[in-house]
């Protein structure tokens, strides 16, 4: 008769009985790794595996050493000993059902083997019960036979996700996870901790998985002018750690500026000298710069300019010394250039005509032009009657060096009128003269008027002198100037100057940069009156249209200002949901965003299969067709059982978290032989399971207990309770905390053959072995195993915050609660508390800390303002110092800081103009009749850039200065004038007629005549000295 012996992993055979045993627990649909043997028939290796794949999985594959000892205890002695599944293939030892190489850890060689003893010994046998060195291994030759042992698989598609190995283990199966993935079953992602957005630029992420986790990879990218300090990419490791740390995008540097001579340079700096930073040099008086006077940082860390440098404004170089005199000129910075000097002298017997000094003042122009030198004048002589004057004049008429003859001839000569040259208005301006004696002639007055946009350089009036010189060089008509202006933020300036730059009829354009447009108009033109045609207008940046709220996700953005120019958005779909396209976009110069923003859809599943043989299939779709949080419920036919789930849902991942289950024919409790008895069974739709049938006879000497015959039914029970022939018991086992006991009894609670393993409660795990048997010893094989809580990966504090947890269950395990907290001024974003759940994941992603945020400040008008931030910008610590252009002063603290509340620590400050002492007649000196003031005020009376100019009546002249100005340190330039009586020419005196009477060698009747016209004449011009002269026809003196 065939005996087919059958033993499970955890049922000790008597080595006297031949058993064919298989223990499956139906309740639960746990499954383990059994063997079975057979001693009935020997045969060689081959044909011995061909019956292990006929009737189970394969021959057995042994993999350690407690493997071997338990083989040993449970299978009986067979004088042929047994094969087991390994042979020498290629030269090594390989397990042939799993198709391993041997492991050396679990080899189990005799003393001395392998030999090869005989040649072709390529096949192994296990000694089993062997007096001496039992249990070891043998090679031998495979056509020798010989009992086999076999085993029955216990892993299925079911057991292990994908993204795993099952190991079999006795009484159990493993779920071996490769690297990246963990969870019973293997089927989770290990997770990263959450990325952070870089600040100044953005990232963009994949989850091929789930979010966060194994194989997630981020890439990094900086906005324009920031530059990446870091790896730009960093992928999710198995360990769950990130290969890389995230990357810092840091502005773009330029060179510092060095400070510039004779001026002062002049800066908006979001960072000092860095990527946007807006530079301008204002120089000193006097000074003016060489080439555009302003830059900016490019995003290339390169100025956009060269910066300028201040030189000293150039004078036209001076003609050479005037005719009888001479020039002496200092120079402190250069020659001809601004506050230059030159001093004018002549010789002996020659009289200055004009300045005796000039400067070359801060306009490029000298105070006054080359003066010249005329020979002194004698009073002119007039004929004597009946005579001839005849004179020598190498200088001009009647004076220095000039000799005369007199001799007696025709009558007296009449006298003209003498005359100047003719005045000639020049360009911009109108003449206007008053003429009594007539055209340009002696006494005329000249006055110059300037069209509009053109003002007076000079002295506005000039009369002909009796010399027929005019008392003043004619002025001139200068254009009125506006005030320099500068390029907007962000902007350009070009400007068209045909009378000079910035002034009358100057048109200046402005045109913006890329992603910026106008506000204001784009066209400035200089005015008669110095004042621009409208403000400078400002490059405002484009904007787009607001992004709107997205359904199943949200939407995180990089504004440098809200939905403008530069500004970058990404979609981050909510958990089970994916976006349909590219999920990123930015807005672009035009102010439209380079793509539709994307939408977020659940994900989809693959169709699953129709329902199981003898089942069926109901499922429910809440957002789509087999998209995510779908769910299916299969059931079978009564008599038959679920194998698999009972349910499977759509995941996060696109797959179903089982796949389709069979149904199977209820299976009865496996039916033990009792000792000293057979079991023949019939089944038809497999082993021990509905509609099988079993006849039980016992050995002589034993008496069977119960019914002959033994049916499975439709609920999984047989007919009849299992005859025995003896039974032995085992001690009662306990569940213990947080467990449930269940157990196999198929000769009795707590007997022989009892299969007893513990289920833990939700959110515990087993720790030990999953199950034990009742031995023929009346002992359990295995120490009895207890629950533990499943941990959590433990959480860190989070930067400028603080964690407290609760840990009923032991640290961080499931039950803790842990709250999170921020320190002050700091901000939590996230969930305040979070929980272990029974999964071993935290109920949420563990918040963080972030800086309290204050608004945005801007330098004040006509002031500058220099930031640090220790966080963010315009964060909880930051501090701001503020200070004011020159000729301006702060009116406030000049430091603000940010704090803990989110706002700052005063009112903005602003800057106000340096005030001087009010100018007023009152105040002028005492020295005569007060001039006349006119001023201008820039910035408010009396204030940096104020401007008096000062003028006495006609008949009087100014003594001082004929302009003050109010300086940046708030002092006037000079002190005010005053004005004086213009000097009146004194008479020639009497004339020494006593060399022409000496000459004559008349007689005394002769020296009476000329006596008596002498005294005439001094009568005649005694008489004139004594009348008052008109006003038109006073001489002018210096």
């Amino acid at each position: 008769m065939k005996l087919v012996v059958t033993i499970t992993m955890v049922l000790l055979a008597h080595i006297r009985l031949f058993v064919y045993l298989v223990l499956v627990t139906g309740i639960y649909n746990v499954k383990a790794w059994t063997y079975h043997y057979n001693i009935t028939i020997n045969m060689d290796w081959t044909t011995a595996r061909q019956w292990c794949q006929k009737h189970y999985t394969d021959m057995v594959a042994i993999q350690n050493h407690a493997e071997v000892e338990y083989l040993n205890q449970v299978l009986p002695f067979n004088k042929g000993y047994y094969w087991i599944g390994i042979r020498k293939i290629n030269g090594n030892w390989m397990w042939v059902g799993t198709k391993k190489n041997l492991d050396p850890e679990a080899e189990n060689w005799a003393e001395n083997e392998p030999n090869n003893k005989g040649s072709e010994q390529d096949c192994v046998e296990i000694y089993i019960k062997r007096t001496k060195e039992t249990a070891k291994w043998n090679d031998e030759r495979c056509s020798k036979k010989k009992a086999t042992v076999c085993y029955l698989a216990s892993c299925s598609k079911e057991s292990c996700s994908e993204h795993a190995e099952c190991v079999e283990n006795i009484g159990s199966y493993e779920c071996q996870c490769l690297p990246g993935f963990t969870g019973p079953r293997c089927e989770e992602a290990v997770q990263c901790l959450p990325i952070i957005d870089v600040p100044g630029g953005w990232m963009n992420c994949t989850h091929p998985l789930s979010i966060h986790s194994f194989n997630s990879s981020c890439d990094f990218k900086c906005e324009e002018g920031f530059e990446l300090k870091g790896s730009n990419t960093t992928w999710c490791d198995q360990t769950g750690k990130w290969t890389h740390k995230p990357p810092t995008c840091q502005v773009v540097k330029c060179d510092p500026l060095k400070p510039v001579s004779h001026g002062s340079l002049q800066c908006s700096d979001p960072v000092e000298f860095a990527y946007g930073s807006s530079c301008w040099l204002k120089c000193d008086f006097g000074f003016a710069h060489n080439s555009t006077n302003s830059t900016h940082c490019t995003k290339e860390g390169k100025w956009s300019h060269i910066p300028p440098v201040c030189q000293a404004i150039q004078c036209p170089p001076l003609s050479d010394a005037p005719s009888y005199g001479s020039i002496t000129c200092t120079h402190p910075l250069s020659t001809n250039s601004y506050n230059s000097s030159c001093e004018f002298k002549c010789e002996e017997g020659f009289l200055l005509k004009g300045a005796n000094s000039t400067h070359c003042d801060h306009t490029g122009h000298w105070t006054h032009s080359t003066p010249s030198c005329t020979a002194v004048a004698c009073d002119p002589l007039v004929t004597p009657a009946k005579s001839h004057l005849t004179c020598a004049d190498p200088l001009g008429m009647f004076s220095f060096r000039s000799s005369c003859i007199t001799t007696w001839s025709a009558p007296t000569p009449v006298c003209q009128v003498i005359r100047c040259d003719a005045l000639e208005s020049g360009q911009h301006g109108s003449l206007h003269c008053q003429d009594h004696l007539g055209k340009f002639s002696y006494g005329t007055l000249c006055w110059l008027e300037c069209g509009a946009g053109f003002t007076l350089n000079g002295s506005n009036s000039t009369s002909c002198t009796s010399q027929g010189k005019w008392s003043h060089e004619f002025p001139v008509c200068q254009v009125v100037t506006c005030n320099a202006i500068l390029a907007p933020a962000n902007g350009h300036l070009t400007c068209a100057d045909p009378l000079g730059k910035f002034s009358f009829r100057s048109s200046c354009n402005v045109s913006c940069d890329e992603g910026y447009k106008i506000r204001g108009k784009a066209t400035l033109t200089c005015l008669s009156d110095g004042i621009w045609s409208a403000p400078t207008p400002a490059c405002e940046v484009v904007k787009c249209d607001p992004l709107k709220p997205v359904s199943h996700g949200s939407l995180q953005c990089s504004d440098p200002v809200e939905f403008a120019y530069g500004s970058s958005c990404w979609l981050k779909c909510d958990f089970g949901f994916a976006h349909n396209s590219t999920n990123s976009t930015h807005c672009t110069k035009e102010g439209k965003w380079s793509h539709i923003p994307p939408v977020c859809q659940a994900i989809q599943c693959p169709p699953l299969s129709d329902a199981p043989s003898y089942g069926s299939i109901t499922c429910t779709h809440p957002l789509s067709t087999n998209s995510y949080n779908s769910s299916c419920e299969f059931k079978c036919e009564e008599g038959f059982l679920l194998k698999g789930a009972n349910s499977t849902h759509c995941d996060h991942t696109g797959h179903w978290t089982h796949s389709t289950p069979s149904c199977t024919a209820v299976a009865c409790a496996p039916l033990v032989t009792p000792a000293k008895s057979h079991l023949t069974c019939a089944d038809p739709l497999g082993m021990f399971s509905f509609r099988s049938s079993c006849i039980t006879t016992c050995e002589e000497g034993y008496t069977l207990r119960g019914e002959t015959t033994l049916t499975c039914l439709s609920d999984g029970s047989w007919s009849a309770p299992t005859p025995v022939c003896q039974v032995i018991r085992c001690d009662a086992l306990e569940s213990g905390q947080h467990g449930s006991l269940h157990c196999q009894d198929h000769m009795g609670k707590f007997s022989y053959g009892t299969l007893c393993w513990l289920e833990c409660g939700a959110g515990f795990t087993l720790n030990g072995s999953n199950s034990t048997s009742c031995t023929s010893q009346g002992k359990w094989s295995h120490e009895f195993p207890v629950c533990q809580a499943r941990q959590c990966n433990p959480l860190i504090k989070p930067s400028h915050g603080t964690v407290t947890c609760t840990h009923p269950n032991g640290q961080f395990s499931f039950g803790t609660v842990c709250n999170v907290s921020c320190q002050e001024g700091f901000k939590l974003h996230g969930t305040p508390q979070i929980e272990c759940s029974e999964m071993g994941k935290w109920t949420d992603t563990p918040a963080f800390c972030s800086a309290q945020q204050c608004p945005h400040l801007a330098a004040p008008v006509n002031g500058w303002l220099n930031c640090s931030h220790p966080h963010f910008s315009f964060s909880y610590g930051s501090r701001c110092f503020l200070g004011c252009e020159t000729g301006f002063e702060i009116t406030g603290v000049p430091v603000m800081e940010c704090s803990a509340s989110g706002n700052w620590s005063q009112e903005m400050p602003y800057c106000a103009a340096v005030r001087c002492d009010p100018l007023s007649l009152s105040h002028l000196p005492e020295l005569g009749t007060p001039p006349s003031m006119n001023c201008s005020h820039p910035h408010g009376n009396f204030s940096f850039g104020s401007q008096c100019t000062f003028q006495c009546a006609e008949s009087q002249k100014l003594s001082g200065t004929s302009q003050l100005s109010c300086t940046s340190s708030g002092y006037w330039t000079n002190s005010p004038p005053s004005c004086v009586v213009k000097e009146m020419s004194v008479g020639a005196g009497m004339l020494m007629y006593a060399a022409v009477g000496a000459a004559s060698s008349a007689g005394l009747l002769l020296f009476g005549g000329l006596m008596f016209l002498l005294m005439r004449q001094l009568f005649k011009k005694s008489k004139k000295l004594i009348d008052p002269v008109p006003p038109l026809e006073q001489p002018f003196l210096y």
